[in-house]
């Protein structure tokens, strides 16, 4: 009796740990393969974790981004406004829009979502970023065709599928 309670616990706790190390891989392979970048950054402001994604889109090799300061991978506009810092005061989640480098020099739109969170008392950033680079040129589009709109001296007018006015410049 007492040895089939053991082995009940033993097999308790294989599933146990087979179910958290597929679980782990999971989560693991979610990051790994993220269309967004994934930067885990340290108390002192260095990458120690980039996912696939983080280093294609900088030009860098994952090992390549590992301990670099975080702070290179903001364009030099992005650093003068005071984005580098401004992101790394709160443990609360910030959002914000930036621009980033590429290990070539060509810079990016990004979109930046970070949230500070303790590990056995040391600091860390995890780092969610979206290269907004086609939705940047979008809004641009559209500001100029607005433009174009409002400041036409001939008169436009725009109506849907049913012939119905929607505006008129």
């Amino acid at each position: 009796r007492h040895h089939r309670r053991q082995y009940a616990l033993l097999v308790e706790r294989y599933e146990n740990e087979m179910r958290n190390s597929s679980l782990s891989r999971q989560v693991d392979l979610l990051a790994k393969y993220a269309n967004d970048i994934i930067i885990l950054r340290d108390a002192n402001g260095r990458i120690d974790w980039a996912n696939d994604r983080a280093a294609s889109a900088y030009g860098y090799s994952q090992d390549a981004l590992i301990g670099q300061e975080i702070a290179e991978l903001f364009a030099d506009e992005a650093r003068e406004v005071g984005d580098v810092p401004g992101i790394f005061q709160a443990q609360d989640n910030t959002l914000i829009r930036t621009v980033h480098r590429r290990r070539d020099g060509s810079t990016f739109p990004i979109e930046l979502s970070t949230r500070g969170f303790l590990v056995e008392n040391d600091t860390y950033f995890q780092i969610i970023g979206r290269d907004i680079t086609e939705r940047h040129q979008a809004e641009t589009r559209l500001r100029l065709a607005a433009r174009v709109f409002e400041d036409s001296n001939e008169a436009i007018v725009i109506t849907d599928a049913s012939n119905t006015i929607l505006s008129v410049s």
